[in-house]
């Protein structure tokens, strides 16, 4: 199977911006078995912009997704926790809701020198998972596999730019 590197499409310059954000969440808690930590709905600021475009998933400072990317992820991944974050932007008087899913955190290894994106996932470590995290160098960084980005993908989610990863080990079968 393959697997993508996810990350914000660069093209996307009026995307959400999010301020003061780190009063209200922890970053350490944004993953199973610390999510109780967090707040189930939170309004966050964002940098006033009158051309923001609400884009279907946000990256930095942490994953957030639309209702529509949210219900591609539990029909894949139906166990995920999402928390609801409102995006606010007071001056311009728009708002957005997004969704905060807690995605298992995986353990990827990369050799001294490489780039997060010539990763090579290890099968035997990954086994069918659909999309999970890795952290490097205090960044999380977002996999999917390509079954669940094309869903994504098909319903016009806006704002994804892919990479794909190399698999070591994986099934015969694939």
């Amino acid at each position: 199977m393959k697997y993508f590197l996810v990350e914000s499409d660069k093209k996307y310059t009026d995307a959400p911006f999010l301020i003061d954000w780190f009063q209200k969440i922890r970053i350490e808690n944004i993953e199973k078995g610390r999510s109780h930590l967090l707040p189930q709905r939170l309004v966050l600021p964002i940098r006033s912009n009158k051309d923001t475009v609400f884009i279907d998933v946000i990256f930095f400072p942490f994953l957030l997704v639309t209702e529509t990317v949210r219900k591609v992820i539990a029909m894949y991944e139906p166990k995920t926790i999402f928390k609801q974050i409102a995006l606010l932007d007071g001056k311009f008087e728009k708002t957005e809701l997004y969704h905060l899913p807690i995605l298992e955190k995986m353990n990827c290894e990369l050799k001294k020198g490489q780039l997060v994106t010539e990763i090579e996932l290890e099968y035997s470590k990954i086994k069918e998972k659909t999309i999970f995290q890795f952290t490097y160098q205090n960044s999380t960084y977002t996999v999917m596999r390509l079954d669940i980005l094309e869903s994504i993908l098909r319903r016009g989610a806006r704002g994804l730019s892919i990479i794909p990863l190399q698999v070591r080990g994986e099934a015969e079968d694939e």
